[in-house]
């Protein structure tokens, strides 16, 4: 028991000590380490180490493939996570895989060494079928957003586009997509431009899976480079008609590049800021 509490210790620190590196101790970063350092310890005390006892008692008697069905018990239980948790599994599977290898390790001295080869082979296949998964398999049980926006010829600002608003039209579809065809508007007192859409439709939800093209006046599609585009941010609004949804993006033709797919346009952001003030007037 004791080794197993270990582990996910282990655990618990290798997957919150990730975030610090990766943000390189920024404060934000540390408070959302230590919250990810709790939910792990929690979830592998609660549900690792009970599938940890399962595992060993389903390959107890097994001899040269023990270490190999063990591997694929652990990441099962990891996997089977996203039918309740979503794309929170991903730590799930993650911390079954580093559980099951920090496991192995701790009880190393246990196994014979005429099978180590073996069980190095193992746990490399092991990890290898984890990573696969982490990536691969979370996303088939999970909605995408599937939306293709289509935006006049050329613009360059940031898109507002409503959701569940009444007397609006319904988004029309091709295929599993739906079509949001942007319209430029202005703002009265400056002129600036921004795109703008209202429609009936809910808003769709899930793993981002959107498409962008500018449309000319022939109706021809270009493809909008995925670094010429920035999910800015979604949200919402009660009024007497219930509660409505928006979503804001922002593009750009002439600072495309990695920097503005993250962090977008900060002038953008205000102008977008400026026109939810005017339509919340109303």
């Amino acid at each position: 028991m004791i080794k197993k509490l270990l582990t996910a210790l282990y655990v618990s620190l290798l997957v919150s000590g990730f975030y610090l590196i990766a943000g390189a101790m920024v404060q934000e970063v540390i408070m959302f380490a230590g919250i990810v350092f709790v939910y792990t310890a929690i979830g592998t005390i609660i549900y690792g180490i009970p599938v940890s006892y399962l595992s060993d008692l389903l390959t107890k008697n097994m001899q040269d493939y023990r270490l190999l069905a063990a591997g694929l018990i652990h990441l099962f239980f990891g996997a089977v996570t996203v039918l309740f948790i979503d794309e929170l599994a991903f730590y799930a599977i993650l911390s079954a895989s580093l559980y099951f290898v920090i496991n192995e390790w701790l009880h190393r001295k246990e196994r014979s060494r005429k099978k180590l080869l073996g069980s190095s082979l193992a746990i490399a296949a092991f990890l290898s079928l984890s990573i696969f998964t982490i990536y691969k398999f979370p996303p088939l049980f999970q909605e995408k957003t599937n939306t293709i926006y289509l935006i006049p010829d050329g613009f360059e600002g940031p898109v507002l586009v409503f959701y569940s608003e009444p007397n609006q039209p319904m988004l029309e579809k091709e295929s599993t997509y739906n079509v949001v065809p942007v319209e430029v508007a202005k703002l009265k007192e400056n002129q600036d431009t921004y795109g703008l859409y209202k429609t009936s439709s809910p808003q769709s939800s899930g793993i981002l899976n959107n498409h962008y093209f500018y449309v000319n006046q022939a109706g021809e599609r270009t493809v909008i480079p995925y670094d010429c585009g920035s999910y800015d941010s979604v949200g919402s609004f009660g009024g007497s008609n219930g509660t409505a949804k928006f979503e804001i993006l922002q593009l750009t033709k002439s600072t495309c590049g990695e920097n503005f797919f993250i962090q977008g346009n900060e002038r953008y952001r205000q102008l977008s800021e400026k026109v939810l003030e005017n339509m919340f007037e109303y």
